[in-house]
């Protein structure tokens, strides 16, 4: 992964295989796997990519920084990037995501229980925060 003289896909799909076993990612890797998820990417490699940071243990700051990337995201990418906020208790990420995701054109394609999945960890307010996006 960490071998730059390799091709982007085989390093996104070392991380896609090594993120869902380690307990944190290294900036460097996450900032690799953010870059990857450009529209200029090919669009399986950009899934790919998504598919793995959707697997990943991120951190706070980590998952606020995807918020950014989920507001523009396609809808290939979209459902993969969701589960990294699942197991997320920040306010603030809720919150982040939550306007992401009213920004993005693709929200078409996500089902109303992937929505309420992404923000199941999250305080109430944010839960039950209106918003314009459809409900579970």
């Amino acid at each position: 992964m960490q071998d730059v003289t390799r091709a982007a896909e085989t390093r996104v799909q070392a991380f896609t295989v090594i993120a869902p076993r380690s307990y944190s990612i290294g900036e460097p890797a996450f900032a690799f796997m953010m870059s990857q998820l450009k529209g200029d990417r090919p669009p399986l490699l950009r899934l790919a990519a998504a598919n793995g940071l959707g697997q990943a243990s991120l951190t706070e700051g980590q998952l606020r920084k995807l918020t950014s990337i989920v507001a523009g995201a396609g809808p290939l990418e979209l459902p993969a990037l969701l589960p990294a906020f699942e197991n997320s208790p920040y306010s603030d990420v809720g919150q982040a995501l939550l306007a992401a995701l009213e920004k993005n054109k693709s929200l078409v394609s996500l089902t109303p229980a992937a929505l309420a999945k992404a923000v199941q960890k999250c305080p109430d307010h944010v839960r039950r925060a209106p918003t314009s996006l459809p409900s579970a």
